[in-house]
């Protein structure tokens, strides 16, 4: 595939990381939708609204809340995006259809929020946080989570770095197998290069992960689901 040794190192990394969201995202948000608190009537001042209006509100926004973690419970994340700051350092971003949970390990913002719009950027382009610090994405993920039997995967994933891809990875659960069945831990610093070269040959040859776009990717990307959103 002509891939280095760390490339192959960090695919397998990127792809065990990525499970691991998915299925914290979705605990969390689980969760929530068993927690059902809501938005406490406490926060809404009498000054500014009276009781009915502000029951009404509240209820709107408890729906609202609900429906959000129940998508995210489906659907923890579309995109995975790696941008590097002007220090140097890179952050790792997972991109929601829906209001994403807090209090999680990993980074999380709408689609549709200013954050958000990196998702739909290209590998190279560059963004300024609301907060003024400027990122360039180094990396891009489309992803296509769903759950089966317990278990999360990813199908027909494509990945773009700024060194290598695209790629199209039919499976990001088979990935992360085949280096476990191997003895590989992802999170280990000093993996081996060989074994790892071994992985992806084994999986190249079992058509998981191609170069390129498979057709139906391509299609299914005539209606993307992640856009530019409103420019703020």
């Amino acid at each position: 595939m002509g891939l280095t040794g760390e490339a192959k190192k960090y695919l397998n990394v990127a792809a065990d990381e990525t499970l691991d969201a998915f299925d914290g995202v979705a605990k969390a948000a689980q969760k929530k939708v068993e927690d059902n608190r809501g938005v406490s009537c406490g926060v809404v001042s009498s000054n500014t609204w009276n009781s009915t209006s502000a029951n009404e509100n509240l209820s709107r926004i408890n729906s609202s809340l609900h429906s959000d973690y129940l998508k995210l419970k489906s659907e923890p994340a579309i995109a995975r995006v790696v941008a590097l700051d002007e220090k140097g350092k890179h952050r790792t971003y997972y991109i929601c259809r829906a209001t994403p949970v807090t209090g999680l390990d990993v980074i999380l913002a709408s689609y549709n929020s200013q954050v958000g719009r990196m998702a739909s950027l290209d590998v190279g382009e560059e963004f300024e946080l609301p907060n003024g610090t400027l990122l360039e994405v180094v990396e891009k993920t489309r992803l296509r989570p769903q759950k089966s039997n317990g278990v999360w995967d990813s199908e027909d994933t494509v990945l773009e770095t700024d060194e290598f891809g695209p790629l199209t990875i039919k499976s990001l659960r088979a990935l992360a197998s085949k280096a476990k069945e191997l003895g590989v831990d992802v999170a280990e610093e000093g993996f081996d290069a060989d074994l790892l070269g071994r992985l992806l040959a084994e999986e190249r040859d079992e058509s998981n992960v191609l170069e390129g776009l498979r057709r139906s990717v391509i299609e299914k990307m005539g209606n993307p689901p992640i856009s530019r959103g409103p420019e703020k």
